[in-house]
């Protein structure tokens, strides 16, 4: 089954708009800078990723040239490390061997140093991609998903773990547990006629409250009515399913550590039972 975060793009190429604005010229020449500004757009996508609200590329650029954090040779993992924590997402440079990335990105999406375009000719690093996730296939090599900020990353977005391996130096910036929220939701009994609207706007609220996953459970008119209140709010994604048992049976496979887990429905709904079947507990009710 496939394990993503959500991490939003963010291009390396400065903006000539955003770099005029906001003074990016006192640094030298923007097309120069954009080939270089692949560490600030991996931690920008970070940030947004753990809901900060981060400057434009051309200020972190800026900062991370004030703080020390690139050299001759590249970004600094430590220096990335460090304005991340600034912007109140606390980072750790530190080796993680490739075969230990797929159990990582259970809990969090990592800032990856491999080589541009993930060649195979022994060289390794010197380009920074965030990795968000992976999808183990079929087969015994899982591939990994990433956002790499360059203009091949625009196009790109899996890799298999063994190209990757072949060109990454082994070093990651690592992030805490992302915490996602999840809602279980049921129908609303006893509404009367307005409970197609009614059921609608419920959705609708789930996509304005940010919450990450919606599983909806039940097979009635309201229920669907529901489902497509959540699409049409922009809710990341949604799932619907039969009954609680089977509730339960999906939340067991997608849960991961520090999930918000949220149940409610009309009390005649049950949806206790799914927490009782999570926890092993006796299912109480009919």
């Amino acid at each position: 089954m496939l394990l993503a975060h959500r991490v939003p793009m963010c291009r390396q190429r400065i903006d000539h708009d955003e770099w005029e604005r906001h003074g990016g010229a006192a640094l030298g020449d923007r097309a120069e800078w954009s080939d270089r500004a692949c560490g600030m757009a991996a931690l920008r996508m970070i940030l947004l990723a753990y809901g900060q609200e981060p400057p434009s590329l051309t200020e972190l650029v800026q900062l991370g040239v004030e703080k020390g954090a690139l050299t001759e040779r590249g970004w600094l993992h430590a220096g990335i490390a460090s304005l991340a924590e600034v912007y109140g997402v606390p980072g750790r440079a530190e080796p993680v061997p490739a075969e230990e990335l797929i159990d990582r990105l259970k809990t969090a999406p990592l800032i990856i140093s491999v080589t541009e375009k993930f060649p195979e000719d022994g060289r390794k690093g010197g380009h920074l991609v965030v990795a968000h996730g992976f999808d183990p296939g079929a087969g015994t090599d899982p591939l990994i998903l990433f956002r790499d900020p360059s203009g091949w990353g625009q196009e790109n977005d899996r890799v298999p773990l063994s190209r990757l391996s072949a060109s990454y130096s082994g070093r990651a910036i690592t992030f805490p547990t992302v915490t996602r929220t999840i809602a279980v939701l049921g129908e609303m009994l006893e509404l009367g006629e307005t409970a197609a609207e009614e059921h609608q706007a419920v959705g609708r609220m789930v996509g304005e409250g940010g919450i990450d996953k919606l599983i909806v459970v039940g097979n009635s008119p309201n229920v669907v009515q529901l489902t497509a209140g959540a699409l049409a709010g922009g809710v990341p994604e949604v799932a619907r399913v039969a009954d609680n048992h089977t509730a339960a049976a999906y939340l067991e496979t997608i849960v991961r550590p520090g999930d918000k887990v949220l149940l409610k429905a009309s009390r005649g709904g049950e949806l206790w039972q799914i927490a009782q079947e999570l926890f092993g507990q006796p299912i109480t009710g009919h």
